[in-house]
């Protein structure tokens, strides 16, 4: 198995052994599953966070257990499933709509400082055009928010934000983000304001990617 095929399987193996309050400890051996379904399953799941780089690993393995509530476990063939796919688009609609100040939501936060430096950085641009950043007929930002590689509440630091957000057509916003998500956007502004925990962390984490 190659590197990224070995995190494959010890995510799901984490994220299985603790669905079931069990201790988990990480595989290292892995030439005794060559040839097997196993093997193969991992090797299909691979191809797919491949070629839908914006798939969070992790979330897609917790997704069933946070969406459907249920202890049942999953196994790696179940996640080669369309119902696979529908947990966790549900899953991602949920983490959209959490308190701001939820664990969830504020490792989010971290991780969006983390994806916008590297996409900076790939693109070389400044952490401060961000927001300003297009490869084609809209913003990336949007794509980002669209496929949650980053938090609104990460981007509500940079005051550009909201003033491309605003002058970009409804239709192609409705069509990126969802009408749903559109219409709610003055409500994550104000639960952002409001919040304890999330405004302060994340004009933390700006101020430190922006100045390093």
């Amino acid at each position: 198995m190659t590197v990224f095929e070995q995190k494959i399987y010890n995510t799901h193996l984490r994220t299985l052994r603790i669905s079931q309050n069990k201790p988990f400890k990480y595989r290292k051996e892995f030439k005794s599953l060559e040839g097997t379904d196993t093997e193969l399953q991992v090797r299909r799941l691979a191809h797919l966070f491949g070629t839908h780089k914006h798939i969070k690993i992790d979330l897609f393995f917790e997704a069933p257990y946070k969406v459907y509530n249920d202890t049942s476990p999953c196994y790696l063939d179940y996640y080669l499933s369309h119902k696979a796919i529908k947990a966790y688009s549900l899953y991602i609609k949920k983490l959209k709509y959490e308190d701001p100040d939820s664990e969830p939501q504020l490792r989010f936060i971290i991780d969006s400082f983390n994806f916008i430096k590297s996409f900076c950085i790939e693109n070389n641009i400044a952490i401060s055009e961000y927001c300003d950043f297009s490869k084609g007929v809209t913003y990336s930002f949007l794509e980002h928010l669209k496929h949650f590689q980053v938090s609104p509440y990460a981007l509500f630091n940079y005051k550009n934000f909201e003033i491309n957000l605003l002058r970009t057509d409804k239709d192609i916003l409705y069509f990126v983000l969802s009408e749903e998500y559109v219409e709610n956007f003055y409500v994550f502004r104000n639960r952002y304001l409001q919040s304890k925990k999330c405004k302060k962390l994340s004009e933390l984490a700006f101020e430190k990617i922006n100045n390093s």
